[in-house]
């Protein structure tokens, strides 16, 4: 029996031996001429070897800082540079052949500035979590600009199910509560806390 078991073992190992991926090569890095320290990303690769040629590895931490962040990285070697944290990387959606990472994912906020900007993902997702966290870190930029009103950004939030105006279960919290004296919340009804959306004609307060 054992010896079948052994048998079978190995067969089984011949065939995860000579599994085969379907991939494809979306770019390369490499280092820059003036910094080490520094990896640029092209979607350009200059040499195409045979598969023999190739090995499959998974990266660490410190590569996939690289993978996230090579932008970053180089951004912070120049003076104007204004780079948040938006999260922890995650490899997957799901936790299941998942490795916990302490690498952050950083970004920098002036690239949002005056750009058209879209988010998609599927439902629960994290959609609404990533512009909460935007909106939190466009405020703390401002506290940090405040003596130069004309380096400040603002935001308009056009909120139709008011997940960002109120406290909603999924995160325990809102952006209005979280930053009270920065965010003014707005709504065609009256309600408390809430200026009111709407002009009155009769009223001369042009």
């Amino acid at each position: 029996n054992n010896k079948m078991i052994e048998s079978n073992n190995l067969k089984e190992k011949d065939l995860f031996e000579y599994n085969g991926f379907d991939c494809k090569v979306l770019g390369m890095f490499y280092k820059d001429k003036e910094n080490e320290k520094i990896f640029n990303y092209t979607p350009q690769v200059n040499l195409i070897l045979s598969p023999k040629n190739y090995i499959v590895c998974k990266p660490n931490d410190e590569i996939k800082n690289i993978i996230v962040n090579h932008k970053m990285i180089k951004a912070a070697f120049k003076e104007d540079f204004n780079i948040f944290e938006l999260g922890l990387f995650k490899e997957t959606e799901s936790e299941v052949f998942t490795n916990e990472t302490n690498v952050k994912a950083l970004y920098d906020l002036k690239s949002f500035v005056n750009k058209r900007t879209a988010l998609f993902g599927k439902t629960r997702l994290g959609k609404s979590n990533t512009n909460k966290e935007l909106l939190s870190n466009f405020i703390q930029y401002n506290e940090l600009h405040k003596h130069d009103v004309s380096q400040m950004v603002g935001n308009i939030v056009y909120d139709v199910n008011g997940e960002y105006a109120n406290k909603n279960l999924q995160d325990g919290t809102a952006i209005f509560e979280k930053y009270k004296h920065d965010v003014t919340r707005y709504s065609v009804l009256e309600k408390d806390d809430f200026e009111v959306l709407k002009i009155n004609f009769y009223k001369n307060e042009f």
